[in-house]
């Protein structure tokens, strides 16, 4: 069966990944509870002692938020255990500005995150898809997010990928626009 790496990218893809992850986990209780088999092949792998990993990779450059790791395991009535070496925190932030996450200090760290995201796609049998979580605005999740994205197709070009998106209101910064700098 075609396995599914999810990434979440900036504050909002790590938020949208805490609600994935623990809806699956709900799915799941609610399966065993009505004694329904469950496959979970397909976005968590088993380890030796039978604990479920989500197969997740979680980036976020903001320093003032907990570890995207801890967020994603905190997000499940069961503890999913998330893989330390699958959550990449930068130091400082991207700013809220799409070009700094893109190529300032996403370029920094891109290498870093395509590693991370290696580990998981080459622990899949067989890697079917890769969804990712990310909001279209921001340093990371707008910048880095698609710097990302635009990496992983051009190694995995024949995998589906889905890219959930967070689209900034009207309102925020200016019109829907984003963020504009002035020289």
């Amino acid at each position: 069966m075609p396995e599914t790496v999810c990434v979440h990218v900036g504050g909002c893809g790590v938020r949208i990944g805490e609600a994935f992850w623990r809806h699956l986990a709900y799915d799941r209780a609610a399966a065993e509870a009505a004694g329904t088999a469950v496959n979970e092949a397909a976005h968590f792998t088993e380890t030796s002692d039978g604990r479920l990993v989500p197969r997740a990779v979680a980036f976020d450059f903001g320093n003032g938020t907990r570890q995207p790791r801890e967020r994603l395991a905190a997000a499940s009535p069961r503890q999913l255990g998330i893989d330390p070496s699958c959550n990449i925190v930068g130091a400082g932030t991207a700013g809220g500005l799409w070009g700094r996450g893109h190529y300032t200090d996403g370029s920094e760290a891109i290498d870093v995150a395509l590693d991370a995201f290696r580990r998981q796609a080459e622990g899949c049998d067989t890697l079917g898809s890769i969804h990712m979580t990310h909001a279209l605005d921001g340093g990371t999740g707008g910048g880095f997010g698609s710097l990302l994205l635009e990496k992983i197709a051009e190694e995995y070009p024949a995998t589906t990928m889905l890219s959930t998106i967070v689209y900034p209101p009207a309102d925020h910064h200016g019109a829907g626009c984003g963020n504009i700098v002035s020289p």
